[in-house]
């Protein structure tokens, strides 16, 4: 969002990390490497109006520390994967309550799961792996543009939760 120029929009997204609100959410995350500094000079320099290019190198920087974070989480992709569909079906819900983007954050929110189920299929292999992976594609799809800034026109969560069930229908092929 911050790199489209989205800036109002990003504000609530990069403030998840290290927000007190979701304090209880972070819960280890120090003790695998979390910096949340990182994320505090990002949002710190996005309400003092700088653009995405002035702060690349610190975005990019909070972006691989996320990474390494998740890399020495490890766990089960396909339980991650599992996990996340869920909590895009929980998201879309609530963005999306009837045909109509009511929460902007929620809508995106859900978005970012997707994001993130699809770096956690890059770990499967095989003929299983590459159907998971498309049909985690068909399901980012259906969110128009990059990023997510809300449509007159979403897709109706029920869409959305059609397209979760054959993700997961595939994720089932991967154990």
């Amino acid at each position: 969002m911050y790199r489209a120029g989205e800036t109002a929009m990003a504000a609530p997204h990069l403030i998840h990390h290290v927000s007190e609100q979701h304090a209880e959410e972070r819960g280890g995350l120090e003790e695998l490497g979390f910096d949340a500094s990182l994320f505090e000079a990002v949002s710190t320099a996005l309400e003092a109006g700088e653009t995405a290019d002035d702060v690349e190198a610190q975005l990019t920087a909070a972006e691989q520390n996320l990474t390494m974070v998740a890399e020495r989480a490890g766990g089960n992709p396909v339980e991650i994967g599992e996990f996340l569909m869920q909590t895009v079906v929980d998201e879309y819900g609530i963005g999306v309550p009837a045909d109509t983007v009511t929460d902007i954050g929620e809508y995106q929110d859900a978005y970012g799961f997707v994001v993130v189920a699809i770096d956690q299929a890059e770990r499967f292999e095989g003929e299983a792996g590459e159907r998971v992976r498309a049909e985690l594609q068909t399901l980012i799809e259906m969110w128009p543009g990059t990023p997510p800034v809300p449509t007159d026109d979403p897709v109706p969560a029920s869409v959305i939760n059609a397209q979760v069930s054959t993700v997961l229908l595939e994720l089932s092929g991967v154990r």
